[in-house]
């Protein structure tokens, strides 16, 4: 298994021969427990490693990304799932805590099992849905979602679990929506969608918003990555209820 690591070097932060060996326990698991219970997709092994392993740490072959992360004490992975990307960045950086959210019970005690098989020492899970974290819990330097809800309604429900001061990163693949770098005054054109959305990320409390393409092997696809920076109050309007959330059709219609 450690040939992918080779093969696909130039994709990846620098990761010690000890952290490649836990990281390829943690695949075997997702092979033999998460795949049969349909917590990942079926594909081939390759694939697979390709999806799962190197797309989470994909974004920290660009070292701003490894800085943010070693300069963020508590780090919030949204809607997990098998793990990803937290597991992974949880083996890289063992001096962040990571905190797994996941609503679904089974996910949940399947990521219990898999944090004591690999005896990770820096990992919570919070299995509960994001809109119900409580609000005198430990909050969020740093919250990644990969893989979790459309780009505004995952924004919005970051706030729930995020400090005043605090970054977002958020995986992409195609189509990627246009953020200019640095968006501080509200726009002018109200008909115009990127002037929409980049009011609502304006109204969410993010001001610095910078779009990263990452270089990553055709078999995976083209990837980019989102850096949202929290540095202002938001609107009191916001966070919403999910219910709310969920009737917005302007935010749902953002691929």
């Amino acid at each position: 298994m450690n040939d992918y690591f080779k093969k696909y070097k130039i994709y990846l932060p620098e990761i010690s021969d000890e952290k490649k060996n836990k990281l390829t326990e943690y695949f075997n698991i997702l092979i033999n427990t998460a795949k049969p219970l349909k917590f990942i997709a079926d594909a081939e092994i390759e694939t697979l490693w390709l999806r799962h392993i190197l797309d989470s740490l994909v974004p920290f072959q660009i070292k701003s990304f490894q800085q943010i992360i070693n300069k963020s004490k508590y780090i919030f992975d949204l809607g997990t799932g098998a793990g990803l990307p937290g597991i992974p960045l949880s083996i890289l950086y063992e001096k962040n805590k990571i905190y797994l959210i996941e609503s679904s019970f089974n996910k949940s005690i399947f990521l219990k099992d898999t944090i004591s098989q690999l005896n990770l020492k820096n990992v919570n899970i919070i299995n509960n849905p994001v809109q119900n974290y409580g609000i005198d819990e430990i909050k969020a330097d740093l919250v990644l979602f990969r893989a979790f809800k459309k780009p505004l309604v995952s924004l919005e429900l970051s706030l729930y679990v995020l400090k005043n001061i605090s970054k977002v990163l958020y995986w992409r693949s195609k189509p990627f929506f246009n953020v200019e770098p640095n968006f501080n005054n509200h726009s002018v054109n109200k008909d115009d969608s990127n002037t929409m959305i980049l009011e609502r990320i304006f109204n969410l409390g993010f001001h610095k918003n910078s779009f990263f393409r990452l270089s990553s092997p055709g078999a995976l696809g083209e990837r980019g990555v989102y850096l949202f920076e929290k540095d202002s109050e938001k609107s009191k309007q916001f966070p919403r209820s999910l219910k709310k959330i969920e009737s917005d059709k302007f935010i749902n219609s953002i691929i």
